[in-house]
């Protein structure tokens, strides 16, 4: 439940946050936000065994990560790049997938020689001493495009405008539906590999296959991005996690198993490239990171869903046919919106005309 707090809390400020940094820009708040994230991380270490003070903890947690979301970084990204903004997006969001290669099996050494206490401590120190001088020496954002957006109307209109599109409510649904049938998959990848009889060590390496493999998606996107028409890259990234519950379906083995953590750590890699990119291109900047904070909060909270469907067919059913099924349906059809779509004018900075 704390987690679940956490999360809740965390997506559903980033709302009411994108506003402020669409105004004021994201400097301001997330340098700030990281001083709370870093300090309320620490007073963990002082944990009593009473679960009112753990779910306080989290929830202020929450509260302060809520501006650490993606939606703040490539905000920044966006502002500065245009050419290659797709590989820009990529680079910056590659190293959260490298930190999640990374940090567990550091944080896991920390957990066996310091117990939890150090553990809350280490993270502290990672956000205080490494995360917060990096932004507060470093973030510069673009103050052209700043100044710009920062003159144009209401704090919210942006979005009300965004919101009248057809293409907004249509990038909308197809990113929950991708969040449902890609990354809903992830916390599955070693159950259903163990129930197609495969050993829980091979298994737990299809952990490392997708984090690699999200990795290859994010860099990928970005270059195809710049290169080639969105919607027909949009498509391509989609089939990697149809393709992968297709695989599941009906040639269920190791081997196909490995092949569909890899097609599915692709998928999820570079849905987080595409986001952004599609965002900026069709919608403009505006009002980017509000438009990005409300397709983030579809895209987690269809995950989270997907998570527990997969679950609750297989304690049903057990097995995954049904949920696999559903997840190959959802891609589908994301597939179909991302077909219809049609290519973004070239000039990126307003929104873009009605468009399926």
């Amino acid at each position: 439940y704390a987690s679940m707090i956490f999360v809740i809390t965390a997506v559903t400020l980033s709302l009411p946050l994108g506003a402020v940094m669409d105004r004021y820009g994201v400097r301001r708040i997330l340098v700030p936000s990281l001083c709370a994230f870093g300090a309320v991380l620490g007073s963990m270490y002082f944990f009593t065994p009473h679960v009112p003070h753990l779910y306080g903890a989290y929830f202020l947690l929450g509260v302060a990560a809520a501006a650490t979301l993606p939606n703040s970084y490539t905000r920044v990204v966006v502002g500065w790049f245009d050419k290659n903004r797709g590989q820009a997006l990529a680079i910056a969001a590659t190293g959260t997938a490298l930190g999640m290669v990374v940090l567990p099996p550091l944080f896991t050494a920390i957990l066996q020689s310091y117990h939890w206490q150090g553990l809350y401590a280490a993270a502290a120190g990672f956000v205080l001493l490494i995360a917060l001088p990096a932004v507060a020496g470093l973030l510069r954002e673009n103050p052209v495009v700043e100044s710009g957006a920062a003159t144009e109307g209401a704090i919210f209109g942006g979005l009300r405008v965004a919101a009248k599109t057809q293409v907004f409510w249509g990038m909308t649904a197809a990113f929950t539906l991708l969040g449902f049938g890609t990354v809903g998959l992830v916390p599955h990848i070693v159950p259903m590999l163990q129930d197609m009889n495969v050993d829980r060590m091979t298994a737990a390496y299809a952990l490392s296959v997708y984090g690699v493999a999200a990795v290859v998606g994010r860099l990928t996107c970005g270059f195809f991005l710049d290169r080639f028409s969105t919607p027909a890259v949009a498509i391509a990234v989609t089939l990697n996690p149809l393709f992968a519950s297709v695989l599941l379906v009906f040639y269920p083995s190791e081997g196909m198993g490995l092949v569909a953590a890899a097609l599915i750590g692709i998928g999820a890699g570079a849905e987080l490239d595409l986001m952004p990119f599609m965002i900026s291109r069709y919608l403009g900047f505006r009002s980017f990171s509000q438009i990005y904070a409300v397709l983030f909060a579809g895209f987690y909270v269809a995950a989270a869903i997907g998570t527990a469907a997969l679950g609750f067919w297989f304690d049903k059913h057990g097995n995954y046919f049904v949920g696999l099924v559903c997840t190959a349906c959802a891609c589908a059809a994301a597939l179909l919106m991302f077909a219809r779509a049609k290519r973004y004018p070239h000039a990126s900075t307003k929104p873009a005309p009605c468009a399926a």
